[in-house]
């Protein structure tokens, strides 16, 4: 029964990523498209895997494998996740304005193209200068030498800081040069891929490197390069690329000086790849939670994410991250920060924080975000969009709040000043 459930939820969810896949090649521009694209490769692909190649076994999380093997869970969340796409559809595309609409500022003619070029151009080139400016330039000679060295000092750990910072902000700011252009042709992209490279190989961690793929190809399409067949070969070529990539990462990098087997790299790569074990996790302490409790009290983590920048020597009883939480749940320890964490998304944090409701308020979340990226008709803030609510889905907030308050920001300027571009950009006069 369970299996009849989990292949026809497979074959529901399947649906909806075909239909946003064909609106996309279509042209159409709803950022939710995007949401349930990603959405379908964390929460839905986990279930073709566990078809294919049977359910991975969590020796090292006995808290996925308590919640793997109850019904009940699997069912409730086989609902949930039939229910968010069409929920998705319902409201996270932005309505069509009736009537005349008021005049609005053109972005092109309040914003000078040439300050904002130059300084997209510095932010895309500074990992260099913070490289050459680091305690010990050398120490990046190798890839991700943060994470394969075993001794690294403190100066250089906190240092690396910053270097992941202006690594993401390069990238973005590459990919933005491309939005504001009328067109992108072949030496655009050889003009920023050196820059990409170069944070990539310094930044060191996977979720760049998908940032890249996601940005890149979010500005390919805009441009209406990547159209019909072209968009479904770049999909599937993107996925093969960061599968190749990740199995080498995990070879090289994350276990250079470890031998583990093909069942526990086949779990490994479910757990950071898959989203489906920390949400059923979630929906079980739910259903059992005199067993198991992953917050202290409703909305512990989401006080967190609102004043995650107090300093916890201002704030002794601040609470953690929402993965601090869950992951000493999954190993039956008492809450505490141990160094790292599993890698959770808002969907099922929104459980946790809100109960039952949380099923409602965690995709509404996402697909008010998308409406209201949409709204702005700003080739910028829509690409910021796609980045962020891919993100939330993916990791969570405290991975990367930088990026949140940059569209927030970016959001409450283009309210302020009422900005919106043409849905063609072409006033070239301006841009060359």
């Amino acid at each position: 029964m369970v299996d009849l459930i989990n292949f026809l939820t497979l074959i529901w969810v399947s649906i909806w990523f075909v239909r946003a896949c064909y609106d996309i090649i279509k042209g159409k521009n709803n950022t939710i498209l995007f949401a349930i694209i990603v959405f379908y490769v964390f929460f839905a692909i986990p279930i073709a895997l566990d078809f294919l190649y049977g359910k991975p076994f969590y020796k090292y999380y006995p808290g996925f494998e308590l919640s793997k093997k109850d019904n009940l869970t699997t069912i409730i969340y086989c609902f949930y996740i039939s229910f968010i796409p069409l929920l998705w559809w319902i409201t996270g595309k932005k309505r069509k304005k009736d009537g005349k609409s008021k005049k609005q500022l053109n972005f092109r003619e309040v914003i000078l193209y040439k300050p904002l070029r130059i300084l997209l151009i510095l932010m895309m080139t500074s990992p260099l200068i913070f490289w050459v400016f680091s305690p010990e330039p050398f120490f990046y000679s190798n890839y991700a030498a943060i994470l394969t060295n075993d001794f690294v000092s403190k100066e250089v750990h906190s240092y690396h800081t910053l270097i992941s910072l202006v690594t993401i902000l390069s990238v973005m700011s590459g990919c933005a040069l491309l939005l504001i252009k009328d067109k992108i042709s072949t030496i655009d992209l050889i003009t920023i891929f050196p820059w990409l490279f170069i944070s990539v190989w310094l930044n060191g961690k996977r979720a760049i490197v998908i940032i890249v793929f996601l940005l890149i190809g979010y500005a390919l399409w805009s441009k209406g390069i990547l159209k019909s067949w072209r968009f479904l070969i770049s999909v599937l070529l993107a996925v093969l690329l960061v599968t190749l990539y990740s199995s080498m990462y995990q070879e090289n990098v994350r276990y250079k000086n470890t031998s583990i087997s093909s069942e526990q790299e086949y779990t490994n790569f479910r757990v950071d790849y898959g989203r489906d074990d920390v949400t059923k996790m979630t929906i079980y302490s739910e259903l059992y939670d005199d067993g198991m409790k992953i917050l202290d009290y409703r909305g512990q983590s989401t006080l967190y994410n609102f004043f995650m920048f107090i300093p916890r020597d201002w704030w002794q009883a601040k609470p953690w991250p929402y993965a601090v939480y869950f992951t000493s749940e999954m190993l039956y320890m008492e809450p505490s920060f141990i160094g790292w964490g599993m890698t959770t998304s808002w969907l099922e944090e929104a459980i946790a924080n809100f109960s039952w409701f949380g099923m409602l308020i965690g995709p509404l979340l996402i697909s008010f975000m998308c409406r209201l990226g949409d709204s702005m008709n700003n080739p910028l803030i829509s690409a910021l969009t796609v980045l962020v609510i891919s993100l939330l889905l993916v990791v969570q907030l405290a991975a990367f709040a930088p990026l949140m308050i940059l569209w927030i920001l970016l959001i409450l300027w283009s309210k302020t000043l009422n900005i919106t571009t043409k849905p063609t950009l072409s006033n070239k006069k301006i841009y060359n």
